[in-house]
């Protein structure tokens, strides 16, 4: 059976709004990423 794993490397609030290190639109990578979860869980 292969193996599959989702990384999620270094996300940090500081490239949200209001961090130290804000960046346009750093919200939307924990969207992503909460989608990108759901996805990988709902397979498996």
């Amino acid at each position: 059976m292969p193996s599959r794993a989702l990384l999620l490397v270094d996300l940090q609030n500081d490239f949200c709004a209001g961090g130290a290190l804000a960046v346009p639109e750093g919200d939307s990578t924990v969207d992503v990423a909460n989608r990108l979860i759901d996805w990988c869980q709902s397979r498996g």
